[in-house]
């Protein structure tokens, strides 16, 4: 057998469909003491629906012919519109810029009815504009039993959007898959179904796509894990909100996480080495507080993004997060204050990116009144408030999940 016969004969074995999803979702879905959203007994029940009804949660196709040529966004415009597209190639050269779910379009969005087959797997976009499916990763999938309440599977692109981070249903782990190599490497985190079931886990890939931060929800016993797609090595983290990853596999960590209303009257900044260990505690400065989402430390790996606690949404500043001092004051336009101050990732060193969702009518409550979502992709210049659009396009759905990257080249 030659070489290229034995490769190309490796690349169909491993592209074949797996066929041992159900033991292992109804393994997964066993009864733990801990689970937010659904007591134990209901797990297997939810678990043994989403195999019944066609592997939702593996992104099966079925034996489904594949188109050969991508899915191109339609002439309406709106790029879900159309037949879906194919499953991401093992091997993509181009870099994936986002990802969204449309829930199959129900009426009621992702508990109208639960989302099944192909149309509940998350949808990419690369950077020509070409539409692939993630059939390998869970997108929608099914947490109580008629439809009363569905999740979806947690997604991360990396900044550069040559790599993906996401959960494996039939594996029951998180995986970091390399786009232009096809290379799948395993997080070494425990994450059995029912956990997934349980707790949102949100992932946060470094500025270079090397290190991964898994994050539990925060009514979880379990402790964030920084992951090295280099070394393989796991470091477990202290307790606190993840505010970024350093250069060096070092983060900086907030405590208080947000939300908690402890964060008002005192918010303590912490500094890890790469072996996880904490370097430096400091208070924020009193007068500022953290944005709601996103990774507020800048590429220097000591410069914060805050807001200012005045009547205003407009203040921000930048303090570090070594001292805790605020070093520069910010006077942001409205048009980009609430995005700029909760980015999706920085682009230099004052320079933000954030992708922003608003309905047809330009509500951002996160329902499409029309059934259109308008998705925007920006950078933002901290010091003089411009904002340079990137990329802007519709998509139509009652509800829809979106995650961005891709940003940087």
């Amino acid at each position: 057998m030659s070489a290229r016969l034995h490769e190309a004969l490796r690349d169909l074995a491993e592209e074949a469909p797996r066929t041992d999803l159900t033991d292992r979702v109804l393994a997964g879905a066993r009864r733990r003491r801990r689970v937010r959203t659904v007591a134990a007994p209901v797990l297997a029940a939810a678990a043994a629906v989403i195999v019944a009804a066609g592997a939702t949660l593996a992104g099966t196709t079925g034996g489904t012919p594949e188109p050969v040529t991508p899915a191109n966004p339609p002439r309406t415009g709106i790029v879900n519109d159309g037949p879906l597209p194919p499953p991401l190639p093992k091997r993509h050269p181009e870099a994936i810029t986002s990802a969204f779910l449309d829930h199959c379009k129900n009426p009621g969005g992702p508990n109208g009815k639960t989302p099944r087959g192909d149309c509940a797997q998350w949808r990419l976009t690369d950077r020509s504009g070409r539409q692939w499916r993630l059939s390998d990763g869970t997108g929608t999938y099914q947490t109580r039993v008629n439809d009363y309440m569905n999740g979806r599977g947690p997604l991360e692109i990396s900044a550069d959007g040559r790599r993906l981070a996401y959960y494996r249903a039939d594996e029951q782990r998180f995986v970091v898959r390399d786009v232009p190599t096809g290379r799948v490497i395993p997080v070494r985190y425990p994450a059995p179904l029912a956990d997934l079931l349980g707790n949102y886990h949100d992932l946060t890939f470094s500025r270079d796509g090397r290190y991964l931060a898994v994050s539990p929800d925060v009514t979880t016993t379990k402790r964030a894990v920084l992951f090295d797609t280099a070394t393989g090595a796991v470091v477990p983290l202290p307790d606190g909100q993840l505010l970024g990853i350093r250069a060096d596999g070092g983060v900086a960590l907030a405590t208080p996480r947000r939300g908690d209303e402890r964060m008002r009257k005192a918010t303590t900044l912490m500094l890890t080495g790469p072996d996880g260990r904490v370097l430096s505690r400091t208070t924020l400065d009193p007068r500022t507080e953290l944005g709601t989402t996103g990774p507020a430390l800048s590429p220097d790996g000591h410069t914060l993004l805050v807001r200012m606690k005045t009547r205003s949404m407009l203040d921000h500043a930048f303090a570090d997060v070594r001292t805790g001092k605020v070093t520069r004051r910010l006077r942001l336009p409205e048009k980009v204050a609430q995005v700029a101050g909760s980015p999706t990732g920085w682009v230099g060193p004052t320079q933000v990116f954030t992708g922003s969702t608003k309905t047809g009518r330009g509500d951002a409550s996160g329902e499409g009144i029309d059934g259109l979502f308008r998705i925007t992709r920006s950078v933002i210049d901290l010091n003089t408030g411009h904002e340079t659009r990137m990329q802007a396009f519709t998509l139509r759905a009652n509800q829809i999940a979106f995650v961005s990257g891709g940003y940087l080249r």
